[in-house]
């Protein structure tokens, strides 16, 4: 990672970072997939986007090996929240006979995405440095935070925010979590319906 680099890690460590990350990534992959069969999906996009924006100022600020392995940890985690959310969403929205088109579609707008918000970070760090990057994608991640809190939508002012059960073809009841929040109402429809989850 460059800011490994950048704050002076032998280039030889900074592949430790990553893996890290990935491992917290890989680990917490599961549980959270469990979960987004049982909560509302938009909130558990909010939880992973409130991850990155702590992920993103602790990188920004960080000046020492452990800040920045902090850092990078915190982003392998907001991976696992939310990285299996839109393949859920593709998969519930999309007709069977053209989910694997769907998927493509999905896979194709990614890697646009990923690639135009690289070669941003890429300029907004030859300019502003990594504090500059980390708070420009901070920012963007706070965006998010607040089409997702806007999309869950509260009936009544309070909302409960568990998806109905879902139950294994044995009838076994999968896990619920007992989540309630209060959201301020409105009917815009972003991101994932939450009638699906």
């Amino acid at each position: 990672m460059l800011k490994a680099h950048d704050i002076g890690i032998d280039a030889a460590f900074v592949p430790i970072i990553l893996v890290v990350m990935y491992a917290i990534y890989s680990a917490a992959a599961y549980p959270f997939g469990i979960l987004a069969d049982n909560i509302n999906r938009n909130l558990q996009l909010g939880i992973g986007s409130i991850i990155l924006v702590c992920a993103h100022v602790m990188l920004a600020g960080a000046s020492t090996i452990w800040m920045t392995a902090l850092g990078a940890s915190l982003w392998g985690l907001q991976m696992g929240v939310t990285q299996g959310l839109l393949s859920a969403a593709v998969a519930d929205a999309a007709p069977e006979r053209l989910r694997g088109t769907a998927f493509g579609i999905l896979d194709l707008a990614v890697g646009l995405a990923t690639f135009a918000a690289n070669a941003g970070a890429g300029v907004l760090w030859t300019f502003g440095g990594p504090a500059g990057s980390f708070t420009a994608g901070a920012a963007l991640a706070a965006v998010v935070i607040y089409h997702a809190a806007v999309s869950v939508h509260a009936e009544a002012g309070s909302l409960d925010v568990r998806a109905a059960p879902r139950r294994r073809s044995n009838g076994v009841r999968i896990l619920r979590f007992p989540l309630r929040a209060t959201i301020v109402r409105s009917g815009c429809p972003l991101f994932f319906d939450s009638q699906k989850t």
